[in-house]
């Protein structure tokens, strides 16, 4: 059977810039991609599971998953090869 190539042609619609002429800043994508339920969901089932595993409160904080997952995303976009996990 010969290789056909499937049909990738864009069939949404452009959105165009604001009226303001102002783009969004690289937080605001990030609060439209995480939602602050997502946040504080991941919160609760955090804390919840450091209470379960070591019988201690973590006490985490929604800033600080915020910015854990902020800080996790920017890596992944950020080329630096002398940076290893």
């Amino acid at each position: 059977m010969p290789f056909s190539p499937a049909d990738v042609t864009f069939k949404g619609q452009l959105k165009t810039a604001p009226d303001d002429g102002k783009l969004k800043t690289l937080y605001e994508f990030f609060k439209e991609l995480i939602t602050d339920e997502m946040i504080r969901n991941i919160q609760e089932n955090t804390n919840h599971y450091a209470m379960k595993k070591n019988g201690k409160e973590l006490k985490t904080l929604q800033k600080e998953i915020e910015t854990f997952i902020a800080l996790y995303l920017r890596m992944g976009l950020m080329q630096a090869s002398y940076i290893h996990a």
